[in-house]
C-alpha cells in the first residue's frame, strides 16, 4: 500500500488521477488510502496527517532492508 500512498502525493491528492498511475478502479485507491488511515491513525483530511504520513512514506523507502534468508544461505 506505500505504492498508492506515494501515488497519492505525486498526484496532488487526486484518487482518480493515483488510480491512472496504479491502473486501479479510483474505488480502490479510496479504499486502500482509507486503511492505511486507519492503521496509522492519521487522517489525509488534516495537513498534519498528510504531514506524518509523507515522512513515514520517505523513511519507509529510504530504510534499507535486510537480506532475504534466500540470500545469505551458503549451499
Amino acid at each position: 500500500m506505500p505504492d498508492t500512498l506515494e501515488a497519492r502525493f505525486d498526484s496532488g491528492g487526486s484518487a482518480e488521477e493515483a488510480a491512472k498511475a496504479l491502473y486501479v478502479h479510483p474505488n480502490t485507491v479510496r479504499t486502500r488510502l482509507g486503511r492505511i488511515a486507519e492503521r496509522a491513525g492519521r487522517s489525509l483530511a488534516d495537513p498534519r496527517g498528510i504531514t506524518e504520513l509523507s515522512l513515514a512514506l520517505r523513511a519507509v523507502r529510504q530504510t534499507p532492508r535486510p537480506p532475504s534468508s534466500e540470500s545469505t544461505r551458503a549451499d
